[in-house]
């Protein structure tokens, strides 16, 4: 009884895991059309794909949000904030912004 009560949870579990793999190709198929039709280049640029390529139009959002690169920047925490003590000028990386866009710039 407890055997055939495991493996129906186990045929259950995978049919499970067939049908979300089915959404996400699915899912993954629509977002990659959206994205090649706002930003065709962003999938073309070594090191970033479908994934950052949304988070980075999402952030965006639309043009005329950001009034320079480094507005932009700010918000993804990449741009340089001034940590100087003294005589000694140095700068080190914003750490606030938002996580999820500035994941895709960070170097595993």
């Amino acid at each position: 009884m407890e055997h055939r009560a495991t493996v129906q949870a186990l045929r259950l579990t995978a049919q499970r895991v067939l049908t979300a793999r089915q959404d996400a190709h699915q899912l993954e198929t629509e977002l990659r059309q959206l994205v090649m039709v706002m930003a065709p280049a962003l999938l073309a640029q070594p090191g970033i794909g479908l994934i950052n390529a949304a988070q980075l139009l999402i952030s965006w959002s639309h043009p005329g949000r950001f009034r320079s690169e480094a507005a932009f920047a700010m918000l993804a925490g990449a741009a340089p904030v001034p940590a100087s003590s003294g005589q000694v000028v140095r700068h080190r990386l914003n750490r606030g912004g938002d996580r999820q866009l500035n994941a895709p710039c960070t170097p595993s």
